[in-house]
């Protein structure tokens, strides 16, 4: 008996860490493809809606519930719009995003934007800042595929613009 009693404590510490850790997850991920097809950069950020209700709040201050207010998911995709942000490598100029729109998806708020395609070779200097004001320990992960090729910058800690290349020719010298 006493062997069932401790295995349930451990099983419920275990539920209720795992509860608290579920609380923030404060980390986030984006993913950017190049999509041939359509000729766009295809943006998708990934946010945990609760750490997006914990940051947001209504004109009176009031915390939101991002579930039923799509004004407030609104409000967190220009939010995002202004925290991320691409530049051209080689030429300096800030890359024009479009914002699509935003909408939630089980646990997670996703925010959607796109580009055109530049010419090749990509040269990207890339700014994630989301929430990172707001939490330190905040992580926003970027996974960018282009040309057959997966690379992942990570923001944390001080990494505040971090650059990435693709060259087109890379991928097709490399092809069977």
């Amino acid at each position: 008996m006493r062997a069932v009693i401790a295995a349930l404590s451990w099983v419920s510490l275990a539920l209720i860490g795992g509860a608290a850790a579920a609380h923030q997850q404060k980390e986030a991920q984006s993913d950017i493809s190049l999509n041939t097809r359509t000729g766009l950069v295809e943006i998708v950020h990934r946010f945990s809606v609760h750490d997006a209700e914990h940051v947001m709040t209504d004109d009176q201050g009031r915390p939101v519930d991002l579930l039923a207010d799509p004004a407030a998911q609104g409000r967190f995709a220009a939010y995002l719009a202004r925290t991320f942000s691409i530049i051209d490598g080689v030429t300096g100029a800030p890359v024009t995003l479009t914002l699509l729109g935003a909408e939630i998806e089980g646990a997670y708020l996703y925010i959607y934007q796109e580009t055109d395609i530049p010419p090749a070779p990509i040269d990207w200097m890339i700014r994630h800042d989301a929430l990172r004001e707001i939490w330190p320990d905040q992580v926003n992960r970027v996974n960018i595929r282009a040309y057959g090729d997966l690379k992942t910058l990570i923001f944390a800690d001080q990494a505040e613009v971090l650059t990435v290349s693709f060259d087109a020719g890379d991928s097709a010298a490399a092809a069977p």
